[in-house]
């Protein structure tokens, strides 16, 4: 019986979310897409056929294959899918626009922060002011 095994030729995206549950920044991210299933080995195969979950090895070049899913064919032919991947395109665009998302992120929390460090620091002397107008007039006068 013809067996013809598909591997996967695979897309890689990329992205960048704003930031996790607790506030940290999170590095930029990726999703794997099967794009499609090229055929890369036709053999026979003496019965019985593989199924779903069964590992095959290949006597020719030594390689272990994962079966993924089997289903018959016309002409008395078995195609089974693998865990093989052939290819992996990256997607540059969605890279570049990642980084750049990062690196907008990046600085727009670089401005929040300073300006939250400037509020604090302002609150601070605010409050060393407000003290000082409390004290009363013999420890002014003694700068106690």
């Amino acid at each position: 019986m013809l067996s013809i095994f598909k591997g996967k030729k695979m897309e890689k995206t990329y992205y960048f979310r704003d930031n996790d549950f607790w506030g940290h920044s999170i590095p930029i991210g990726f999703k794997l897409k099967v794009i499609e299933n090229p055929i890369f080995l036709e053999i026979d195969i003496k019965e019985p056929a593989l199924s779903k979950g069964d590992k095959f090895f290949n006597h020719e070049n030594g390689d272990i294959y994962f079966i993924e899913d089997a289903m018959r064919g016309t002409e008395d032919t078995m195609v089974y899918f693998t865990n093989v991947v052939l290819e992996t395109i990256i997607d540059e665009e969605s890279l570049i626009k990642a980084k750049n998302d990062k690196a907008e992120y990046e600085t727009l929390e670089k401005e929040r922060r300073e300006k939250y460090d400037e509020n604090e620091r302002l609150k601070v002397e605010a409050d060393k002011i407000a003290n000082q107008l409390r004290k009363s007039w013999w420890r002014k006068l003694f700068r106690l």
